[in-house]
């Protein structure tokens, strides 16, 4: 069960929060998506904005 766990779900499970650095990725993360959602007029869904993410990490 824990191999499909996301390391911030075993930190929030463990009852601590996560650390700074996960924080700021996470933050970073979420502003990415939301210049993707929006770039789109709000149109795009989670399978495109994925597509679109790791369009740009791969370039």
């Amino acid at each position: 069960m824990l191999d499909s766990v996301l390391p911030l779900q075993l930190l929030h499970m463990a009852g601590r929060p996560p650390g700074r650095p996960a924080r700021d990725r996470t933050a970073a993360l979420t502003e990415r998506i939301r210049a993707v959602h929006a770039e789109w007029d709000a149109t795009y869904g989670w399978p495109r904005i994925t597509a679109e993410l790791q369009a740009t990490v791969s370039a």
